[in-house]
Formats: structure tokens, C-alpha cells, sequence
């Protein structure tokens, strides 16, 4: 993600709002299914636990309360949601560290390792190459036994990009109908600039070359979980 996409996210920040409201992402279904993996996390010490792209923490910290946490440390291009997410942690009995830094240099600012690494709707804003370094990067900081969970968007096998953000464009125009014309073509725009997704089985494969094991999790058409363990 680049500062002006942070910018952009910044100033847009009701829309993202309302997205998770009213669960246009589906949102609620993959925080379902995320609290069964950090729950089934096995580590005898409290868990240490990465958000790459946290934005306000907000769809997390149910999962940081459900069990005892050592540490959470957030990264975000935006002051602003990381602003809210400071807000929002203080409900965690936990160690929090907020880095307004790009993700994928996460790697050369953290010490030690992670019982769980999370990325929420961020990573498909990466070129293609970024992802593999950032999964190689996510699986060397990973405790053994830990998990990598990727909650994104991401295309089918052989669909062109073009084809897959104008199928999600369609897909927006049809059922988001909390967010006015205007916000979508905000949302719109977004989308054509800056959103790069892969195929997931693309993505799972290099996971898959690095040494994770990985599962899929799709909800829908539209929006997918990865669940990478070491």
C-alpha cells in the first residue's frame, strides 16, 4: 500500500466503516472462523500475535480476548486508523506496539517471533513478488506451530484481474446498498488503481513451496481465508 492509497483510505474512513457494518466483506463470517484457529493455537506461553494492515484493530480484538495474549503489535500507512486502533486496544490486557510502516517491511523492524500472523483485506494491495517475500518473511517469524491466517479477496483460476475487480464491482453495485453512489465510485476507483489479486490457489501454492500447510477457507465467490500453519 502506498501513502497516497493510505491517504485515500484515511479520507474515506466512514465507507470502511460501514463496510464492516453491514458485513459487505463478510467480515463476520471470517472473524467466526478465525477465533477457532487462535483457539486451536497450541503454545503453553500466552500468544504473540502480527496484524499486517490492521487498520482500528477493531475485527480483532474479540480474538485477543478469547484467550491470553503476551503481546499484539499492529502495522498501517494510516495516523488515522492507527489512532483508532490505539483507542480500541486499551479493552486488551495485553502489550501493544503500533507501527505506521508498510507490512512488508515488518521483517526488518521486529525482533523474535509470532504464534499468529493476521492480514485482514491487505495484502492483495502488494505486487505479486511482495507477497512471496512477505510470506517468505511471515513463515521465518513464525514460532513452530504457529499459524499465518490471510483473510483477502482473490481471483479465480485463469480470471483476469480486469475481469475479477469488475465482477466485484457488479457484485457491489448489486447488494451494498448502505453505501451511496458517490462512495462507490470511491470505492470503484480504488479498486482499478490499487487492487492486485492473485488467484488463491496461486497464493497457497507459494505458501505451500515455502513449507507451510495450508487450508482454504471460502466463504464466498467474492472473499476467501488462508490458513497457513508451520
Amino acid at each position: 500500500m502506498t501513502p497516497k492509497l493510505a491517504a485515500i483510505f484515511t479520507s474515506h474512513w466512514n465507507v470502511y466503516q460501514k463496510i464492516i457494518t453491514y458485513n459487505y466483506m463478510r467480515h463476520r463470517e471470517m472473524a467466526a472462523h478465525s477465533s477457532e484457529i487462535f483457539a486451536g493455537v497450541k503454545t503453553r506461553t500466552p500468544l504473540k500475535v502480527l496484524d499486517l494492515g490492521c487498520g482500528d484493530a477493531q475485527p480483532i480484538i474479540p480474538r485477543l480476548q478469547q484467550q491470553p495474549v503476551a503481546s499484539y503489535t499492529g502495522y498501517d500507512l494510516s495516523e488515522v486508523a492507527l489512532q483508532f486502533a490505539q483507542e480500541n486496544l486499551s479493552k486488551v490486557n495485553c502489550i501493544t506496539q503500533l507501527r505506521q510502516a508498510p507490512m512488508q517491511q515488518f521483517d526488518e523492524i521486529e525482533e523474535g517471533t509470532f504464534d499468529v500472523i493476521h492480514s485482514s483485506y491487505a495484502i492483495h494491495h502488494l505486487q505479486q513478488h511482495e507477497m512471496r517475500a512477505i510470506l517468505q518473511s511471515c513463515f521465518t517469524r513464525l514460532d513452530d506451530g504457529g499459524v499465518m491466517i490471510v483473510v483477502d479477496i482473490f481471483r479465480n483460476d485463469g480470471q483476469p484481474r480486469e475481469d475479477y475487480i469488475e465482477e466485484y464491482i457488479d457484485n457491489i453495485k448489486a447488494t451494498w446498498q448502505m453505501i451511496t453512489p458517490g462512495e462507490q465510485e470511491e470505492v470503484f476507483y480504488h479498486m482499478r488503481q490499487y487492487d492486485f489479486p492473485v488467484p488463491a490457489n496461486d497464493m497457497a501454492g507459494w505458501a505451500e513451496d515455502i513449507g507451510f500447510t495450508v487450508t482454504t477457507h471460502r466463504v464466498d465467490r467474492l472473499h476467501t481465508m488462508l490458513v497457513l500453519k508451520k
